[in-house]
């Protein structure tokens, strides 16, 4: 499955690359046994702490989850990560204004 730029996507991907079961990662990421497979079903959002919980429970590095496989070696603008870091400091809503630029902004570049 190619990365779409929907994290779930993406997280649907790397979890299927690993041992684990869903429900064993979002117990080890200290969350209900669920929640994972919710987040992959948009039954619930994922938040940046959750994201970088699971990237060192799964020991991979938080830029890893943004790469984009199809695309060989091309990953996550450093501008997009750090406004990842700091969006986690806001409220849901400015939260989901930066996600919905960022991605009318890799639209408009064709990504």
């Amino acid at each position: 499955m190619a990365y779409t730029g929907d994290y779930r996507y993406r997280l649907m991907e790397i979890i299927g690359m690993q041992d684990e079961s869903m429900n064993n990662l979002s117990l080890t990421i200290n969350r209900g046994h669920s929640f994972l497979s919710d987040v992959i079903n948009r039954r619930q959002n994922m938040r940046v702490d959750d994201l970088e919980k699971l990237c060192k429970a799964i020991k991979i590095d938080l830029q890893y989850f943004f790469e984009k496989p199809v695309d060989g070696d091309t990953r996550c603008s450093q501008t997009y990560i750090e406004l990842i870091y700091e969006a986690k400091k806001c409220d849901e809503v400015l939260l989901k204004s930066v996600l919905d630029m960022i991605k009318r902004n890799n639209h408009l570049m064709g990504k």
